[in-house]
């Protein structure tokens, strides 16, 4: 039916859903708002036009419902529900997004240009979703990239795959592709390759230079074609303008837009000069490298583009920037890549420190002499650079292999002596040096190289003052790594004050910073206040983009979680955080292996041992592959290991695992360190499986000892040493010693705060063991029903923790004399501990010889002896 003027009438119902109005129309289908009636929910209602349902038609619109379809994206507009109408003609109904296009959102709103690039961001990782689900969508455009508030929160939302292409299968088993001469997207968002109509060679790169037009249009206010001009030419002179005329640099056309530019800079809250400043540089470079004509020298993806981007904001070089002087650096080592081996991680943290010498020495000042002698400087810095790693050439070094510790050695001794004419570059050099140091786990050597930088960068003023902050925090690393949690507390507390007078409110640095301290406040035990920082710092790593970081301080934010026993919740937040780092950065990133190492620790505390160990094993083969034998983040992976196998029941292979772990550390030559004590406790509980008592007392008071020695211990670890201590004395008869060690651990975890993690439960029910086996129920008999409680709170994959507890209730029971309900509680308790992967021998034995001395109470003595033969 059609309205007066030649207007298809509004319909009332399509579907199941009912019609609400018109949205908008495009040039194959029309677009409706309407209900959805079961489930309830308003939806953006697509049907093909009349009279334009012919074959190709369909197929495209067949290729967008499907292309949809393929992707899960907080950021892609979701595909609910296709049908045809009762007039034959398809449609499907879509996540209706109330909305404004991304450019007229930011202008109404009068967003900062890093707040532009935040939302920016969310895009590239939309785009980079559908291009790994084999899509290219086209058509980028701002009327395609919609911005919704959600919870007070922007969210970008890609809509509109209507002439999306797969890049690696059929979208639909209709013919669909692209006739000859047909010009398929929008002119002003349309890639050189797009633009010859051909169809047969466009690839996910088109995508990137429609979001580098974009992004030109959030920076600038303008497009880098005139429109106008665009709209007037035919088919030959568009191609010919995409395909030949290079786009003005962002800045330029800014400035170039004269009295219109003052308001473009008010909307976003500057000036024309300050926007001309931000704009120039590497904003212009990141920009015209996604409008490269040529599409190889494009960002290959989105999240390169993303990447680049995520630079700019944190204030590190960009590679969109010409090559120089760090690009001979990077070919000299390619041509050495044998003997440099070693030194690959050195080499890129210190090459990339010349180039943002180079930048830095654009920006500090505009007068041409100042530049001049910033240039000199990085031309120093970075021939001292190359001549450092000129050792590695063969022809040098003899055929010898020079390591990344030789090399760093050897700068340090030489900064010693050179350079002593720019006390800047030389500063920059020994924090570079320092920092990989601390990234080789060598804090001691860290520690004077960094104070010496520390003491260069003391005079900064201004925006150098960012600098000073950077070395400040790498000190405090160092601080925190050798057990000096006070002084790194109080460096933090000065770089966030720092960052806050260079940087403003949020960025990126501000983000790492808080999750530093909250590092420092777990560290100390103060579980919930270091949970509160992490997800504080959080939010503000994912307000400006970084959403790496953001991830990373979700894995900090489960561990706050595990260490306040809310496992569960902890693994949920693992598991999303390790998928993400996996997409991001990989995974054999030390990222990503932190959150899988986390994910593996958190699934073998709540008895998920098989699928831990899996993980942990990965994990162990990662490090070992990237860090060497002996590093001690791969004792760590062993620790971890061994934790999970003693869950298995596997105590020689977890014995094994420890005392590889363990034999790392020593070789270190580290002095007391908290990790180092928790792996001789564990090392001590699997030698207590084995029955080594003997081995096990004295590992669990060595393990104490270190415990004690430690500047800052956790309080659960060194509370599970003399639960572990009490154990021993236990299965040895020396119940006295056994009470005292148990109360020991108990005050421990009350004095820190503990109430109902599992820590807790442990100590109460091991204390009641003993109490009621003396007689003193009244006493124990409290203490091991909030121990159950605990456990009956908990969803645990394991149901021997339970047992056991109820196994002591019924000891308990026994001894006041219920016998009908010890006997009950007890053989339960037996039977499950025998049927448990995670129960160990002990805690069935235990089970067996609290059965005996029930009957043994009760005056059934041929019982009583059966359970005692079984309890052997």
């Amino acid at each position: 039916m059609t309205a007066p003027g030649g207007t298809e009438a509004l319909p009332d119902t399509i579907g199941p859903y009912r019609v609400l109005s018109l949205l908008g129309e495009g040039g194959m289908g029309a677009v409706y708002l309407a209900d959805q009636l079961t489930p309830h929910r308003r939806v953006a209602l697509k049907v093909i036009k009349a009279g334009m349902d012919t074959r190709q038609v369909v197929a495209r619109f067949e290729a967008e419902r499907q292309a949809l379809a393929l992707m899960d994206h907080p950021n892609i507009a979701t595909v609910f529900d296709a049908g045809e109408a009762s007039t034959g003609r398809p449609y499907f109904a879509m996540e209706y997004v109330a909305g404004v296009p991304i450019t007229d959102y930011c202008d109404r709103h009068h967003l900062s240009t890093r707040e532009r690039l935040a939302l920016f961001l969310q895009v590239c990782g939309a785009i980079q979703h559908a291009h790994q689900k084999g899509v290219i969508h086209r058509d980028i455009k701002p009327s395609n990239v919609l911005v919704t508030v959600m919870e007070g929160t922007p969210i970008p939302k890609v809509i509109d795959f209507g002439v999306a292409k797969a890049t690696n299968q059929r979208l639909t088993e209709k013919t669909l592709f692209t006739q000859l001469g047909l010009l398929i997207g929008t002119p002003e968002y349309m890639s050189p390759e797009q633009a010859e109509m051909t169809g047969l060679d466009v690839d996910t790169t088109t995508d990137i230079y429609a979001m580098g037009v974009l992004l030109y249009e959030l920076l600038v206010g303008a497009l880098p074609f005139d429109s106008a001009r665009l709209r007037r030419a035919g088919y030959a002179e568009i191609q010919r303008i995409i395909r030949e005329e290079e786009p003005a640099k962002p800045s330029t056309r800014f400035s170039s837009l004269g009295a219109t530019g003052r308001e473009v800079a008010r909307r976003r809250q500057t000036d024309p000069a300050s926007l001309a400043r931000e704009l120039r540089g590497d904003l212009d470079w990141i920009t015209l490298k996604a409008l490269e004509k040529d599409r190889t020298h494009r960002y290959p993806s989105a999240s390169e583009f993303a990447a680049d981007l995520r630079r700019y904001l944190a204030d590190e070089p960009v590679v969109a920037r010409p090559a120089g002087v760090r690009y001979r650096a990077k070919k000299f080592v390619r041509r050495h890549r044998a003997a440099v081996a070693a030194a690959t991680v050195v080499l890129l943290l210190l090459s990339a420190f010349g180039v943002t010498m180079a930048v830095q020495s654009a920006r500090i000042a505009a007068e041409r002499d100042v530049a001049a002698r910033e240039r000199d400087r990085a031309e120093r810095v970075s021939a001292f650079l190359v001549s450092l790693f000129e050792a590695s050439d063969p022809d040098r070094s003899k055929g010898e292999k020079v390591s990344a510790r030789q090399l760093l050695d050897a700068g340090r001794q030489r900064l010693a002596s050179e350079l002593r004419d720019e006390p800047q570059s030389r500063a920059a050099l020994l924090h570079t040096i320092g920092r990989v140091y601390r990234v080789l786990d060598l804090n001691d050597l860290a520690k004077p190289v960094l104070l010496e930088a520390l003491e260069a960068r003391q005079a900064a003023t201004g925006r150098e003052r960012a600098d000073l902050a950077d070395t400040m925090s790498e000190l405090a690393r160092v601080y925190a790594s050798l057990g000096d949690l006070d002084r790194a507390e109080a460096i933090d507390e000065d770089v966030l004050r720092i960052r806050r007078e260079v940087y403003g409110a949020e960025h990126q640095k501000i983000a790492q910073t808080m999750s530093n301290q909250g590092i420092n406040l777990s560290s100390r035990g103060r579980y919930a206040e270091a949970e509160q920082r992490y997800r504080d710092a959080a939010d503000v790593a994912r307000h400006v983009g970084a959403s790496g970081d953001a991830a990373v301080i979700q894995v900090n934010i489960a561990t706050a979680l595990i260490n306040q026993s809310r496992l569960l919740e902890a693994i949920e937040v693992l598991r999303g955080a390790t998928a993400l780092l996996t997409e991001t950065f990989g995974l054999e990133h030390v990222r990503t292996q932190a959150a899988m190492n986390n994910l593996g620790a958190a699934l073998t505390r709540t008895g998920q041992f098989e699928e831990a160990e899996r993980l942990q094993r990965e994990i162990l083969r990662v490090r070992r592959k990237l860090l060497g034998s002996e590093h001690f983040d791969v004792a760590v992976a062993l620790y971890n290991l061994a934790s999970t196998l003693d869950g298995l029941g596997r105590f020689t292979e977890a014995e094994k695992a420890f005392e590889e772990g363990i034999g790392i550390h020593l070789k270190q030559g580290r002095g007391p360190h908290t990790q180092h004590a928790w792996a001789l406790a564990g090392l001590a509980q699997v030698q207590r499986r084995l029955d080594k008592l003997d081995l096990a007392e004295g590992t669990y008071q060595s393990a104490i000892a270190m415990f004690d020695n430690a500047s800052s211990t956790p309080t659960g670890t060194v509370a599970y040493a003399w639960d572990g201590l009490g154990a021993v004395f236990y299965a040895r008869g020396r119940l006295d010693q056994s009470e005292k060690a148990f109360r020991r651990a108990l005050h421990i975890r009350r004095a820190a705060g503990e109430k109902g993690g599992h820590g807790v439960a442990e100590s109460l029910e091991q204390l009641a063991m003993v109490l009621c086996e003396r007689n003193a129920v009244d006493e124990g008999m409290p203490l091991v029903q909030e121990a159950l409680a605990i456990r009956r709170g908990a969803n645990l994959a394991s149901g021997a923790r339970l047992a056991f507890t109820e196994a002591v209730v019924g000891r308990c029971l026994a001894a006041q004399g219920h016998f009908d309900e010890a006997e009950s509680l007890l053989t339960q308790a037996h039977a499950t501990l025998l049927e448990e992967r995670g129960a160990v021998r002990e805690e069935r034995k235990y089970a067996a010889a609290s059965l005996a001395a029930l009957y043994g109470l009760w005056k059934k003595p041929d019982r009583a002896a059966a359970w005692r033969e079984k309890a052997r």
